[in-house]
């Protein structure tokens, strides 16, 4: 009875392939471009993990979602700077890209979550100008 309750309670593992990860993520950010440049707010919100969804209201991350749309305008081309893969669990994969917009150039950071198959959105930024080596190299330290 005691091996059994033990068992029960241990977390399942499964292997974890850098390459694999990584390219759920750019896949993922392919596809959030895409809903961010037809400004389908609910396509990007189906994007979230759900503790992202959980920890703010649809509503409050729809507004969020207009307003940097409002900021920056269509995305039009972006340059991965940065990825990082983090084992977990849950595994993430952390990213830079060097985006250029409408309205300016930012640095995009996504934090993704991935079960395998594909990648959730834990966090989204965007941060006026480029990535430049020095934080990409403090961040790749971390």
């Amino acid at each position: 009875m005691v091996i059994v309750a033990l068992a029960s309670c241990c977390v399942s593992v499964r292997p974890v392939y850098e390459e694999k990860e990584q390219k759920l993520a750019q896949i993922a950010v392919d596809q959030f471009h895409e809903r961010y440049n037809r400004r389908d707010y609910d396509g990007l919100y189906t994007m979230m993990a759900q503790a992202t969804q959980q920890a703010q209201s649809k509503e409050n991350a729809l507004t969020a979602m207009q307003e940097t749309v409002e900021r920056w305008g269509k995305q039009q081309s972006s340059q991965m700077a940065f990825a990082k893969l983090f084992p977990g669990p849950p595994v993430q994969v952390r990213m830079i890209y060097n985006t250029t917009y409408e309205k300016g150039n930012a640095q995009e950071r996504f934090i993704w979550t991935s079960d395998g198959k594909q990648a959730s959105l834990l966090q989204y930024q965007v941060i006026p100008g480029w990535a430049d080596e020095k934080t990409i190299k403090s961040l790749s330290s971390k």
